[in-house]
């Protein structure tokens, strides 16, 4: 694989391994929160607790500054964090503008309730990664877990934005199964549609939100990974940065109610 720029991969690596907490290496995987709104109340995500003052969405201009900053070592771009990025006004710009910066790939993630034929184009043509989360495949199921979501709509959304790919093939649409057992007839009834759509399905599990969100084991049927009692430092701190809305670095990804900012 090559890389954008491998003399900071290789200083990443060395830092990981020697457990260095300084040096010359910087991030190159990169959380750029395009917007916090989110549309929808969904049981397992802490969006509909964050405060008041924590909701907002990017200024262009300071989005504009942080992607040339961030693209000499970006590899792997994240344009999502605690919102739903097609709620920003004008996400098709937000994808040109990182599309000019970035060399590396861009992935978006999306509750895809909303549709829009130009911001549909416009992931198209610059993201090369999708993920679309519908997590359950059961209407009722769906719609208790993704409150304020209709399921049918939903599916219609995704299976527009994979006829608008057929022609370009240029992006890699994820469907998201969320807490499904992997043995169970909904995930292999999941993984067949979605396979005969030439789309890839993912299964991934529920997240307790570094322990802040204690509920969400109770809703799991799938065991959290490393939920251990015993703490392992994380290699994020090493090759990740989240840089949320406001301009400013959070500390971890799952600071979801934006308390350790650190600039």
């Amino acid at each position: 694989m090559s890389h954008i720029n491998p003399k900071n991969i290789n200083k990443v690596y060395r830092a990981i391994v020697n457990k260095d907490t300084s040096g010359d290496f910087l991030p190159c995987v990169y959380v750029l929160e395009p917007t916090s709104n989110c549309n929808l109340q969904c049981i397992m995500c802490p969006n509909r607790k964050m405060s008041v003052e924590n909701y907002g969405t990017i200024d262009y201009d300071l989005l504009d500054s942080a992607l040339q900053k961030i693209s000499p070592t970006c590899e792997f771009l994240m344009l999502y964090w605690m919102g739903e990025p097609m709620l920003h006004d004008s996400l098709n710009k937000v994808l040109s503008l990182a599309r000019k910066y970035i060399k590396g790939k861009i992935v978006l993630s999306s509750n895809m309730t909303a549709y829009d034929k130009k911001t549909y184009d416009s992931i198209v043509d610059n993201v090369d990664i999708v993920l679309c989360c519908i997590d359950r495949w059961d209407k009722v199921a769906y719609e208790k877990v993704r409150i304020g979501a209709e399921f049918e709509n939903v599916v219609k959304n995704i299976e527009r934005l994979i006829e608008l790919n057929k022609e370009k093939r240029q992006c890699e649409i994820v469907v998201k199964a969320l807490d499904i057992k992997s043995s169970s007839e909904e995930w292999d009834n999941f993984k067949e549609y979605w396979d005969k759509k030439d789309a890839r399905p993912l299964l991934a599990w529920l997240s307790d939100w570094a322990g802040t969100f204690k509920n969400i084991r109770n809703l799991s049927s799938l065991d959290i990974p490393l939920e251990e009692n015993q703490r392992t430092p994380c290699a994020d701190l090493w090759f990740k940065m989240i840089i949320n809305w406001r301009g400013d670095v959070q500390q971890c990804c799952f600071d979801w109610n934006y308390e350790n900012t650190i600039s």
